[in-house]
């Protein structure tokens, strides 16, 4: 990418629309947005990163969590030392001069970029109220200091008691997770039996939620709810930006439930899923889903999805593959979709979309294993794409390289109710 250097720091012009960030001495912002009015206060508060030092800070605590990672308290310290950092880059602007409402504004604008990374400075960080909130709040004094500085004494003092005293437990206790996690993850209920897939999820149990649906009832981390408490119970844990919500849904359950469930997480903006299901020889098979947003809200990259209907095919041309996920097709949608998206790519063409549909009566065990055999047929071009540039499998490929095998090649795949 380009790179120009503005006011001291080295300001990197990425081509595609993403949230501004910062690392070490360099600033990443959407090459469009510079010589905006709103690029001079992002300027400022990335360059207060810059001049702090606190990239540095975030790679000395990964590498204490790389050998801590056991311990809780280091996770909580990574997650409050970003906030520390966004809130003192924020009381720099505040102190320039800028308007406290338009940066607000700013702010707020910049949330819908939502492709966060853990070890770099995200301009548009997701504890926006907090950061608002902090904006208002006046200086402490003196006494505000002396408690901050005994709470951080006695953390660490505690911190390195727990790892003194604690390790075989904790050692234990990873154990049992894992053997939950592998051995016992179905947890009586009767999952889906899925084709095994390459995708494997590396999930810290401390950064997760568990969802359990079955006989009509939903229980999230082993305690019984209403699906309308779903958005309380995300906001009061202490799942970040990058936690997983992973479900387990009997195979019976019908999707009425289920799509309401999806609802509510949609309006939480906790999209990414991790369903998952079991082989025919009891292996687990996880299976990730991107949830598209509510209606009338951007995708991560800032655009709108279409609403396909006789008016958008008809304007657009768009190609379509009608497939219904509650009957029991299975491996033949794996072998539908790949003639479907090979004859598209014979033609150079990316105007197409899998629309598949499904009843609020229909089974979760027909959705999932016929969804799954949809994305297996995306799958499969991609790992011969993979195995023909790189000679790699298709999940163990770098990013860039995953985006080079997908490109022009976009897993188009449209769910919706009804017939």
């Amino acid at each position: 990418h380009e790179l120009e250097g503005i006011d001291g720091v080295e300001v990197v012009k990425i081509l595609n629309p993403v949230a501004p960030f910062s690392f070490l001495n360099y600033v990443f912002v959407h090459h469009k947005m510079i010589g905006t009015q709103e690029f001079d206060q992002i300027l400022m508060h990335e360059k207060t990163h810059i001049q702090q030092m606190h990239s540095v800070d975030l790679i000395f605590v990964q590498l204490l969590a790389a050998f801590f990672w056991f311990n809780p308290l280091v996770w909580q310290l990574l997650k409050s030392l970003k906030t520390t950092h966004e809130y003192i880059a924020d009381k720099k602007i505040i102190k320039a001069g800028y308007s406290l409402v338009e940066y607000q504004s700013l702010l707020l604008r910049q949330l819908i970029s939502n492709n966060s990374s853990g070890l770099v400075h995200n301009f548009n960080l997701s504890f926006i109220k907090k950061r608002i909130t902090m904006m208002k709040n006046k200086k402490s004094g003196w006494s505000g200091k002396v408690k901050v500085a005994m709470a951080i004494a006695s953390t660490m003092f505690l911190s390195a008691l727990i790892v003194q005293c604690n390790s075989n437990t904790e050692e234990q206790a990873s154990l049992e997770f894992e053997v939950e996690s592998n051995s016992d993850f179905t947890e009586g209920i009767n999952l889906p039996v899925l084709p095994k897939t390459g995708l494997i999820a590396n999930i810290n149990p401390d950064n997760a939620l568990y969802f359990s649906i079955s006989g009509n009832k939903l229980t999230i981390n082993g305690e019984n709810y209403e699906v309308e408490e779903i958005g309380q119970v995300i906001e009061k844990s202490s799942l970040s930006d990058q936690g997983e919500i992973v479900i387990r849904i009997d195979r019976n359950q019908t999707m009425a439930l289920v799509r309401n469930v999806q609802w509510e997480l949609r309006k939480a903006d906790r999209r990414k899923i991790l369903y998952l299901g079991k082989t025919d020889t009891g292996e687990k098979v996880e299976m990730a889903m991107l949830l598209p947003p509510t209606p009338g809200k951007p995708t991560y990259d800032g655009k709108y999805l279409p609403h396909i209907d006789d008016q958008y095919i008809a304007e657009t041309g768009v190609d379509i593959l009608y497939i219904k996920l509650g009957d029991n097709a299975g491996v033949t949608n794996q072998k539908t979709v790949y003639d479907f998206v090979q004859n598209h790519m014979r033609k150079q063409s990316d105007n197409y979309v899998v629309s598949a549909k499904y009843d609020d009566d229909d089974t979760y065990n027909d959705y999932l294993v016929n969804l799954t055999y949809i994305q297996e047929g995306f799958n499969q071009i991609y790992q011969e794409r993979a195995q023909q540039m790189f000679g790699k499998d298709f999940y163990e490929l770098d990013k860039p390289d995953y985006h080079a095998v997908r490109k022009g090649i976009p897993r188009a795949i449209s769910i919706a109710v009804g017939k």
